[in-house]
């Protein structure tokens, strides 16, 4: 399984400028009982090299295989569009989710980000949340070939893997 992990609003709270050992503790739990990979869709991945951010994230770090391509500028969407380039660009067909304080900008992918609140970050709540849309099924509905997939160069390891 594959998850898109944004940083502000999910990994610390509005209230911190750090990630919190909270939220991390909480996603790394997630991720490590659904075997998930990262793929670093924050803004963040602009002004850090990926090593940083990985150290950043400290015991979720081990989960992370590379970064989102850059997101455009002239879209309400980006996010949407970035994840269906990602998905195409490595061949993934296999489950995914994404996590992120701001589920309008994945458009009609919305219905697969655990959405949290940005002023607490990632809480008990939004691990059951995903657990439940794993259960559900949504992680693993095919997503169709949309129109909109952006050019290629961002970094990966190991992301053609399907699960």
């Amino acid at each position: 399984m594959i998850v898109f992990l944004d940083f502000d609003g999910v990994t610390h709270g509005t209230s911190g400028a750090t990630f919190s050992e909270g939220c991390l503790s909480l996603l790394n739990a997630v991720l490590t009982e659904h075997s998930a990979r990262v793929v670093i869709i924050s803004s963040w991945r602009d002004e850090m090299p990926l090593q940083s951010l990985v150290s950043e994230l400290r015991q979720v770090g081990r989960h992370v295989i590379g970064v989102a391509p850059e997101e455009p500028a002239y879209t309400r969407t980006p996010r949407e569009l970035v994840v269906r380039q990602w998905l195409a660009e490595n061949g993934y067909t296999g489950p995914w989710l994404a996590i992120d304080d701001n589920p309008r900008w994945y458009g009609d992918l919305a219905p697969r980000v655990v959405a949290t609140d940005p002023r607490l970050g990632f809480t008990g709540n939004d691990a059951e949340r995903f657990r439940e849309l794993v259960a559900s099924g949504v992680a693993r509905e095919t997503v169709g070939e949309e129109e909109g997939v952006l050019g290629s160069g961002n970094e990966q390891a190991g992301a053609g893997e399907s699960d």
